[in-house]
């Protein structure tokens, strides 16, 4: 027997498809005779598979184009899915990223905290936001803000994760400066208030 999927034009033009299973049926001395078969309509399963793939499509669409990086992690942080934002990043390939962990990336100053909430968000299902630093492929440190949401499985258990990773180095960096320049005015002010008081003295 066989099983095949046939499409049939109905007249008001519609293509329907059919899982067609036929076999043969055996005459009185045992040759075929006649060949027998069942056919189940799946056009709606069809409608629906074809449905996904374009509503999925889409999505890798939107994730390939984000200027934000986007990431899928299993439980113990390993990379599913990068990105090119992400990857451009941290400056390696797709290839390069999936299959290592976050925490391969992860500053060490910043690992305990990030993994404290990561392990928090696999047991509890609590997403968590982060400021955070990653090392880039030349060693360099890119600043990300890092949004972290659970993804359930059937059971509702948190089964992987997908991070939002927005580079913020730049604000980063004016926030140290602004902070030095803070320091250099209250140095001055102090340095001040005493030429002014040996002044007065």
């Amino acid at each position: 027997g066989v099983q095949v999927t046939e499409t049939l034009e109905h007249e008001n033009g519609v293509l329907h498809y059919s899982l067609v299973s036929k076999f043969p049926i055996p005459g009185p001395d045992g040759s075929t005779t006649l060949i027998g078969g069942t056919a189940f309509d799946i056009t709606e399963r069809k409608q629906a598979e074809e449905a996904l793939r374009e509503s999925e499509e889409r999505f890798r669409a939107l994730l390939r184009q984000a200027t934000a990086g986007i990431v899928r992690k299993d439980a113990e942080g390993r990379f599913l899915f990068v990105n090119q934002a992400f990857c451009n990043m941290l400056g390696y390939t797709e290839s390069e990223l999936l299959g290592t962990t976050v925490w391969d990336f992860t500053h060490p100053d910043d690992l305990e905290e990030n993994k404290k909430l990561y392990d928090r968000t696999m047991m509890e299902g609590i997403p968590f936001k982060l400021e955070k630093r990653l090392i880039r492929e030349d060693g360099t440190i890119v600043w990300v803000d890092v949004s972290v949401s659970p993804i359930m499985d059937a059971a509702g258990k948190p089964q992987s994760a997908v991070a939002v990773e927005v580079d913020i180095s730049r604000r980063k960096q004016a926030e140290e400066a602004l902070q030095q320049l803070n320091l250099q005015l209250e140095n001055r002010v102090e340095k001040r208030t005493v030429e002014l008081q040996a002044v007065n003295q």
